[in-house]
């Protein structure tokens, strides 16, 4: 809602890959949002968009991934593609994306996978499963060109997580760090 326009008004050319479906009400809509400010919205379509939360949710998310993927490999080249971590692991297809198109990526960390499925119980610590995600994801993250993470807290869990300084850049999710800072009492 913020980050494209503000490209878009920029001069940059922006495109959004994005299913049709809204999160959350009480908004203005996304996609006209987006179109009135300059940004090229592509919409995946979603077959069987109705029913149940969960089998809803899976059925968006599996419909974005493979209209995702065809846009990436047989859409126009892009010079940088910006990946979400949501839907999880999908950054990981920025590291294909360089090798086959030779296209930047830049990841921004809201979650970190598999440790939100570990802390929920989805998956057990050390379990053979959550090595192997995780292997994935420091592997996407790694291979990403910058990796922005939403806080001060995050950027240092990234590092840890062995992504290199230089690739490293903290843009606060929900507010302007310059006007909105810890003082004394």
């Amino acid at each position: 809602r913020d980050l494209l326009p503000y490209l878009a008004a920029r001069g940059m050319d922006v495109e959004l890959v994005i299913t049709g479906q809204e999160y959350r009400g009480g908004r203005e809509p996304l996609i006209p949002l987006l179109a009135k400010a300059g940004v090229a919205v592509h919409t995946v379509r979603v077959p069987f968009a109705r029913g149940a939360a969960g089998p809803r949710t899976a059925n968006v998310s599996v419909a974005f991934l493979f209209g995702a993927t065809v846009r990436a490999l047989f859409g126009r080249r892009a010079r940088v593609n910006v990946f979400l971590t949501q839907p999880p692991f999908f950054y990981v297809w920025g590291a294909v994306l360089a090798r086959l198109r030779r296209q930047k990526s830049v990841v921004i960390v809201m979650d970190v996978y598999p440790d939100v499925a570990i802390r929920s119980g989805m998956l057990r610590a050390g379990g053979l499963p959550a090595r192997l995600l995780h292997a994935v994801s420091r592997f996407g993250l790694r291979q990403a060109d910058e990796v922005v993470a939403i806080g001060r807290c995050m950027r240092e869990l990234l590092a840890r997580e062995g992504i290199l300084p230089h690739k490293l850049s903290v843009i606060p999710n929900w507010a302007d760090d310059r006007t909105v800072f810890p003082v004394p009492h």
